[in-house]
């Protein structure tokens, strides 16, 4: 039972959106079959001559509508809004106090309205934006005006959807004018086929980019087999001959040493050769590992280091390490680093096909 009265309880009204308080107040009134005596303050009829029983009870519950509906719309607003009304004797002169106060007058209704369809006509979708987003803004604008007792109907609204959209809607304007009677179609409807549209042009996009991807990435791996491994030499290269002589790569994975006894691992069997930055080629008598030990131990006593490069910014990181067998707890200790910080998985990893990681 409690359930049951708290949901016949009518709307409160504080003092703000009259419009909407209006509109949900009146439904409520109709419920109780009252709203007449807001409407027309309508009087029960008299009673004849001789009434019988029933007469008389229908004629005692007429007239205790009246007061019932002044009841209900002193109980629907706050005490603030009740000193506004307090003094009015009938239902229909509170409900109009109220109209007037909160609503304004018929003047300045007649402008909200105006500058409300000013607005209405003025209303266009953008190229970025969405039929839902569009829709939503439209008919924000739409129940601004109803609130103020004005009639728009979905035809309206629908051909005002058919002359505002962008021109990519074109095609299926066109598909939809030789399928059906665009006088007839609703509203749900017509935003029901511009979202299928709008889903299907989307997936289309969608589609291009990862073909585009794969394109440029089949181009770029097609090239890069082409070409020769190249590597930026250091000045020092033509002045100096010492064995000790790197050449620095400007990003290869691939690096050269002069020193054969600097390979831990070595596969003779290899040969190439490589392009420098002077043009000249030099010739590479073999593929390996180069372990990199320091003169000294660090301050923890490490006395080797890995290096971990990232391919797109180039961003390196380096792990100190006291034997080589520890590359690979290195190793999951900085891909738990970088994803965590980063949000997304490590997907390739690239080495110089040492057993380090294995």
């Amino acid at each position: 039972m409690a359930t049951q009265s708290a949901s016949l309880s009518p709307p409160v009204f504080n003092g703000d959106q009259y419009h909407i308080w209006a509109v949900r107040m009146r439904a409520y009134l109709r419920g109780q079959g009252l709203w007449q005596y807001v409407e027309e303050e309508k009087q029960p009829p008299q009673l004849g001559p001789n009434p019988t029983l029933n007469q008389m009870r229908m004629y005692e519950e007429e007239m205790s509508k009246a007061p019932r509906d002044f009841s209900h719309i002193h109980s629907a607003v706050t005490d603030l809004v009740f000193t506004r009304i307090m003094a009015c004797e009938t239902a229909k002169e509170a409900w109009d106090r109220l109209r007037e106060e909160f609503m304004g007058s018929d003047t300045t209704r007649n402008m909200q309205v105006m500058n409300l369809r000013r607005e209405f006509e003025m209303l266009r979708m953008q190229q970025v934006e969405k039929v839902k987003e569009y829709v939503d803004r439209l008919m924000s604008v739409v129940n601004k005006i109803r609130l103020l007792g004005v009639e728009m109907s979905d035809k309206m609204i629908v051909e005002k959807v058919l002359v505002s959209l962008p021109e990519r809607f074109e095609s299926k304007i066109s598909s939809l004018e030789d399928s059906k009677d665009l006088s007839q179609i609703s509203l749900t409807e017509l935003v029901h086929a511009l979202q299928a549209q709008e889903q299907r042009r989307l997936m289309s996009v969608q589609e291009q980019k990862c073909t585009a991807i794969k394109q440029a990435q089949s181009a770029e791996d097609q090239q890069q087999s082409s070409e020769p491994e190249q590597l930026f030499i250091a000045s020092c290269y033509s002045m100096q001959t010492t064995g000790d002589v790197w050449l620095i790569d400007s990003g290869c994975t691939n690096h050269m040493a002069a020193k054969l006894e600097n390979f831990v691992r070595i596969d003779r069997t290899y040969n190439s050769k490589v392009k420098v930055g002077n043009g000249e080629y030099v010739e590479a008598k073999g593929i390996g590992d180069v372990a990199v030990q320091t003169q000294s131990k660090s301050l923890n006593g490490s006395k080797y280091f890995v290096l971990f490069i990232d391919d797109y910014s180039r961003v390196a990181w380096v792990y100190f390490l006291k034997q080589k067998n520890e590359v690979a707890v290195v190793f999951k200790k900085f891909k738990l680093l970088v994803e965590n910080e980063v949000g997304t998985l490590i997907k390739t990893v690239r080495s110089d096909n040492g057993t380090e990681y294995t």
